[in-house]
């Protein structure tokens, strides 16, 4: 009997001591999970702090792009300032300048007179019109499409003609000078083309002379006239093509002297005239 209380006490005893070592094993257990996975908690931060400077690459990266951007800029820039930058054509085309573009030689005739005052204010009603010849040479120089100057030398025979004391008077005042025309375009096709313009001379009296009936006075021995005559006037000009570098001048041209000629201040004279005359113009 004795024995069998011992037994029984002794499973209650293991029983007890069992269950007491049993339970502590899951807390220890549980504290090696936790402990286990603080660890394993590690690595993740660690993976979170490696992918940071991950990131830092990808920030050089982009720093670097940036250089990289640079030359597009420069190059956008450029192509902005050679956009913005007006050049010569958008100006208006390239720079109109002086272009030689023929050279023409005419000859004529003019037809001449006096635009005469003497010293009571009165006008020779006798005065009429002298009949002589006219030669000159000019270059054409065209600026631009339109408009041309031409530079000239020119040969005339200008005067007069009246009566005094049913006598015939003439003049005959030959000046040799130089002058400057400014045409427009005004018409023009692949035939023939129409200029009105503008003209300047200034004429140097080679030779005048004065006749009276029979009697004949050389005007540059007399001094009755001055050597030089500014005078100013109207052109119209008329080519026509006959080759590619030939072509027929027609021109018209009226003048009207600017200053006295006569070296008397009682009596004002100026020189007044039409001309007409044909020549050749050759393209250059």
């Amino acid at each position: 009997m004795k024995k069998s209380i011992l037994f029984i006490a002794l499973l209650a005893l293991g029983f007890v001591s069992h269950g007491q070592v049993q339970n502590p094993k899951p807390s220890e257990s549980k504290t090696k999970k936790e402990k286990a996975e603080k660890p394993a908690k590690a690595p993740k931060e660690k993976k979170a702090k490696a992918e940071k400077p991950a990131k830092a690459p990808k920030e050089k990266k982009a720093k670097a792009e940036k250089p990289a951007a640079a030359p597009k800029e420069k190059k956008a820039k450029a192509d902005k300032t050679r956009a913005t930058k007006p050049s010569r054509s958008a100006k208006g085309g390239k720079k109109a300048s002086l272009k030689l573009q023929h050279v023409n030689f005419n000859c004529g005739k003019s037809f001449s007179s006096f635009s005469f005052e003497n010293a009571a204010g009165g006008t020779d009603e006798n005065l009429g019109y002298r009949t002589g010849s006219t030669y000159n040479l000019n270059f054409g120089l065209g600026l631009g499409a339109k408009s041309l100057f031409r530079p000239e030398i020119q040969y005339s025979e200008m005067g007069a003609k009246s009566n005094f004391i049913d006598a015939p008077v003439d003049w005959k005042l030959n000046y040799l000078g130089v002058g400057v025309a400014y045409l427009y375009q005004a018409m023009s096709n692949d035939k023939f083309s129409v200029s009105p313009g503008l003209m300047f001379g200034y004429d140097y009296l080679v030779m005048g002379e004065q006749t009276v009936g029979d009697i004949r006075y050389n005007l540059n021995e007399s001094k009755n006239l001055k050597n030089w005559d500014l005078n100013a006037g109207f052109i119209l000009n008329s080519r026509f093509k006959v080759t590619e570098s030939l072509h027929l001048n027609f021109e018209y041209r009226y003048s009207l002297g600017l200053n006295q000629i006569e070296n008397d201040p009682s009596e004002k004279s100026k020189n007044k005239g039409h001309k007409v005359l044909v020549g050749l113009s050759f393209n250059l």
